[in-house]
């Protein structure tokens, strides 16, 4: 399976499984406008081919997990519309779009970002 595509589907809830991370042929990841709630589980760091991860507009709380910072090609990452909450880890460098609007973010400086309703400063890509 290449794709995960899960959008505007308030009936579905609960938390994020850690078993998402063992699909390691995903490339596109969307569950978006849900009633998904939770901590994103570290274990989607660990999709070796992502390149589009979309959470957005779901109720998911906590930090973006530091595994991110491996996900080499991601291309496309959205958790906009979330209660995310402190430090973005350092995210790929091919990022072409990143929205993180409307969380509580409170560090780095952001290229190609919809990151409004923030707090942000600092560095985010490492080149």
């Amino acid at each position: 399976m290449n794709y995960l595509w899960i959008h505007h589907c308030k009936n579905l809830g609960g938390v994020l499984p850690t078993s998402l991370g063992s699909l390691t042929d995903l490339e596109h990841v969307r569950i978006s406008a849900t009633n998904v709630y939770g901590e994103i589980p570290e274990e989607l760091g660990y999709l070796p081919l992502l390149q589009n991860l979309t959470l957005s507009e779901n109720k998911l709380t906590g930090e973006i997990p530091s595994s991110f910072s491996d996900l080499s090609n991601l291309v496309n990452f959205k958790v906009a519309y979330n209660d995310l909450t402190g430090k973005i880890p350092l995210l790929s460098s091919t990022l072409t779009t990143c929205d993180l609007k409307l969380n509580t973010f409170t560090c780095h400086q952001l290229n190609n970002t919809a990151c409004s309703g923030n707090n942000m400063l600092g560095i985010l890509f490492d080149h």
